[in-house]
């Protein structure tokens, strides 16, 4: 939460083509999977763990030419930048 502000969330959604009206969280006890924040989860996934690890349907995985822009949001962890360098 501490780097996740509401202009965080606004660049995450334009880096994904993502409605930025979009709510970023869904409603009680509904899936996350169709939530920008439910994307972001997943996309932390597919950078952790590499294609195949990604269950999103807010937006497609990540595409090639996305994984620079997106890695920014994840500089600790680009385990699957690294292995794709």
């Amino acid at each position: 939460m501490t780097l996740n502000t509401g202009e965080t969330r606004k660049k995450w959604m334009k880096a994904r083509d993502i409605d930025p009206a979009k709510p970023w969280f869904g409603c009680s006890g509904c899936s996350d999977f169709n939530t920008p924040a439910g994307g972001f989860a997943e996309t932390f996934a597919f950078f952790l763990l590499g294609p195949g690890h990604f269950s999103g349907r807010v937006a497609p995985p990540p595409s090639v030419e996305q994984i620079p822009a997106l890695a920014s949001f994840f500089p600790t962890h680009n385990s699957y930048l690294q292995r794709t360098r």
